[in-house]
């Protein structure tokens, strides 16, 4: 299993340099992980893969109308919906900005929360759940979604990709730097960077829920199908995206 010091010892290897160079001067270092980040953001973006898919449980707080979501959410899993653990009022519904302003105005009816919406927020790089009314207790959510890969940046790190998966990384991360520091147009390695992708996407990748996937970028589309969707066909629609 490849760390991020692995990688780099191989990117050293591979362009003919030290690892103790690389590592030791704080430029080259921010150089060799961009370029390992680049590949790892590639191979998430080549289509829906199963392993992206995950879910976790969220607490929510008396008294406060929100929860933030997984730091690594980057979309509901399309076709399912946040749930309670206890199954009492199983699925809370989904309305849009205007509506949940609408609720809010009439103050919290009752102690468990029966509606929600999303807020993203920039400067936290996280996703807000508003809830109404405000729960008066600690409840569990159940959130399926689907993970975005957060940023390499530490030596021990681990790729959270399947174990097959990080030889094809390390290969993506020699061909950015082919190309990248040898100004190679099209490097050897990319070339087999991609066809071990798409050996990997056959095995791992969800083709069906790739071709039903829409990613929604801003408040107004948000809106726009909340309001045009029907509730029990809405969320097998949404797939909402913030940050870059």
């Amino acid at each position: 299993m490849a760390t991020v010091q692995t990688i780099l010892e191989r990117m050293s290897r591979f362009l003919s340099l030290e690892y103790s160079d690389v590592i030791s001067d704080a430029p080259t270092l921010s150089e060799f992980l961009g370029y390992i980040n680049t590949a790892y953001q590639t191979v998430a973006k080549y289509g829906m893969w199963r392993w992206l898919m995950t879910q976790a449980n969220v607490q929510t707080v008396a008294g406060q109308d929100y929860v933030y979501l997984p730091d690594d959410f980057v979309a509901w899993q399309i076709g399912n919906k946040p749930r309670y653990s206890d199954g009492i009022w199983y699925y809370p519904e989904l309305v849009a900005p205007d509506q949940m302003t609408a609720l809010r105005a009439y103050g919290s009816q009752g102690t468990r929360p029966t509606y929600y919406q999303h807020n993203y927020e920039p400067n936290e790089d996280l996703w807000k759940m508003e809830l109404w009314p405000t729960p008066q207790e600690q409840l569990t959510l159940v959130i399926p979604y689907e993970r975005r890969l957060l940023e390499l940046v530490n030596l021990d790190e681990r790729p959270k990709l399947p174990g097959q998966m990080h030889e094809t990384l390390i290969i993506g991360c020699l061909g950015e730097a082919e190309e990248q520091r040898d100004a190679a147009a099209t490097g050897s390695q990319k070339g087999k960077f991609l066809s071990m992708l798409a050996r990997d996407w056959a095995q791992y990748g969800d083709p069906q829920r790739d071709a039903g996937r829409l990613k929604l970028r801003s408040l107004d589309d948000q809106r726009r199908i909340a309001e045009d969707w029907p509730a029990a066909q809405r969320l097998t629609l949404i797939n909402v995206t913030g940050g870059s």
